[in-house]
């Protein structure tokens, strides 16, 4: 009975020995396991730390374009500021010639023009004189028509009549023409 006593110790040391062989075993697996995952780990980070270096650089290289816009911005600015009071001038002086060619228009031939006066609510003070009634009655026909080269007469008003015995018939009348103010 002891020499089986001593066989079964001895299986039992055995099996031990094995499960210890076996569990040192799985150890050094799973630390193989983790020290593989710890390299992958560590490829992947530095692989992504490249990747964003990379993606810095490129940065910097698109701050550094738009810095150089900068410049070409504010002249783009100040070009377009100065296209637009190119054309509000345009404007102006294409109002101003159809007021002048308004006028013009109106008067008939043997009409001597003093002058003639915009004031900044848009009415035309007009100042001349003709020889006979028959001119004058030619310019009160063309103003009673209400058009006036390319613009209409929206209002008409005779403000003054005086005889000369030198020029004739003295006239100031004012008008107001459509499209706006002209200044």
């Amino acid at each position: 009975m002891e020499i089986e006593l001593i066989k079964k110790e001895i299986k039992k040391v055995r099996d031990r020995q094995r499960l210890k062989k076996l569990a040192g075993k799985i150890l050094v697996l799973i630390l193989f396991g983790l020290s593989g995952i710890m390299i992958f780990v560590s490829l992947f980070n530095l692989s992504i730390s490249a990747i964003n270096k990379k993606l810095e650089l490129q940065l910097n290289v698109i701050k550094q374009k738009i810095t150089d816009l900068k410049e070409v911005e504010t002249k783009q600015v100040y070009l377009l500021s100065k296209l637009q009071s190119f054309k509000d001038l345009l404007k102006l002086q294409e109002r101003h010639q159809a007021v002048a060619e308004a006028v013009f228009a109106l008067v008939p031939d043997g009409t001597s023009l003093k002058g003639f006066d915009v004031n900044e609510s848009g009415i035309i003070k007009l100042a001349g004189d003709v020889a006979d009634w028959e001119t004058f009655n030619l310019l009160l026909g063309h103003i009673r028509e209400a058009k006036a080269g390319k613009l209409i007469i929206v209002n008409a008003q005779v403000d003054k009549i005086s005889f000369d015995s030198k020029s004739g018939i003295n006239f100031d009348i004012n008008l107001q023409l459509s499209g706006g103010n002209v200044n």
